[in-house]
């Protein structure tokens, strides 16, 4: 889409094979308000979230579809059931932890960029 021809716009070259986009989605549904992080997700996502899927037909995370998330060329990490807001409003017991989030995605960017091309 959009995307795609506004990044074929810049000369990446294989910078754009080192790239790594993360995507989530969340349904919102009964479940996600049984935890603290859900219910203040669900509060401050949710809306956003249907107006998103009315929209576009695509679940989201409450502000990005996730095929919005991606570049083309760039590998792609889907976070289902994690809302936009997860990372920042986390509380103990989240299935989402901020740091954890941090360290996968520093690790696999790390990995990308010392394997052999």
């Amino acid at each position: 889409g959009r995307c795609a021809s506004r990044l074929a716009s810049y000369e990446l070259g294989d910078f754009a094979r080192r790239m790594v986009c993360f995507g989530s989605s969340n349904k919102f549904g009964a479940k996600a308000a049984l935890s603290l992080d859900g219910a203040l997700g669900a509060a401050a996502m949710k809306a956003s979230s249907n107006a998103i899927l009315d929209a576009t037909g695509f679940y989201s995370d409450g502000l990005v579809c996730p095929h919005d998330a991606r570049l083309p060329g760039a590998y792609s990490v889907q976070l289902d059931g994690m809302m936009h807001s997860h990372p920042a409003l986390y509380t103990p017991g989240s299935a989402f932890d901020a740091g954890a989030l941090a360290q996968a995605a520093l690790e696999l960017a790390f990995e990308l960029t010392t394997a052999p091309q």
